[in-house]
């Protein structure tokens, strides 16, 4: 009967740990963004040379905030623009 206990109790940690880690909910919003190529593909007066990131095709901003998904060591970032706070596109680390 402990051994019961014990296996619902790891069970319970380890599916915690999965929707806390992986969140599919988030996973499926996150995917609804386009990739930085198909942004520059349907924004392409956003391309600059001199900067790093693409502008902004809503305030033309340059300055982006790379954010991770879930939490900040998220492998899958999200772009921001800086000035109007719109999301722009996504990477995968």
């Amino acid at each position: 009967m402990i051994y019961l206990w014990l296996a619902l109790a790891l069970a319970a940690v380890a599916g915690l740990f999965y929707l806390i880690t992986y969140n599919p909910w988030l996973d499926r919003y996150w995917r609804r963004l386009p990739t930085r190529d198909e942004y520059l593909a349907m924004h392409p007066q956003t391309r600059s040379d001199e900067a790093a990131h693409p502008g902004c095709c809503h305030c033309d901003g340059r300055e982006m905030l790379d954010l991770g998904l879930a939490r900040l060591t998220d492998y899958r970032r999200q772009f921001m623009c800086r000035q109007c706070k719109r999301l722009l596109w996504r990477e995968q680390d």
